[in-house]
């Protein structure tokens, strides 16, 4: 999908449990934190604090023009080159002229099963 059909998109993710904010973007095109590729793939480097929270809530805010039939996100990590973990979101029908936002939890694993924080710089 091309972002350009996209008016305004921002995202943030915040302590499930508090609501604090850890992170947020609001400008898609122009922040160090989105990098792009050809395939529209953004990478986004999120604070390893979020590491520390039991659910992370992400709200995911976007206008626009054109309906789009079926709107997924695909959330791959990666941990150097390698792939460990990959989530797929279907949002699914999204009316043409209008203004969404899109707002999902997640839990952690236990705490035993997490990699430490060093391991993923």
């Amino acid at each position: 999908m091309d972002l350009r059909q996209f008016g305004h998109i921002s995202m943030s993710m915040a302590d499930g449990a508090t609501g604090k904010q850890i992170w947020k973007s609001t400008d898609w095109s122009h922040t160090k934190q989105i990098e792009s590729s050809e395939d529209d793939i953004k990478a986004v480097h999120i604070p390893s604090s979020i590491l520390k929270c039991s659910s992370v809530a992400r709200c995911l805010e976007f206008s626009t023009i054109d309906a789009i039939q079926h709107l997924n996100l695909h959330q791959r990590v990666l941990l150097g080159d390698e792939c460990f973990e990959e989530w797929h979101f279907d949002f699914g029908f999204v009316i043409p002229n209008s203004t969404n936002s899109w707002d999902m939890e997640m839990q952690a694993a236990p705490p035993d099963q997490m990699l430490p924080a060093e391991l993923m710089r």
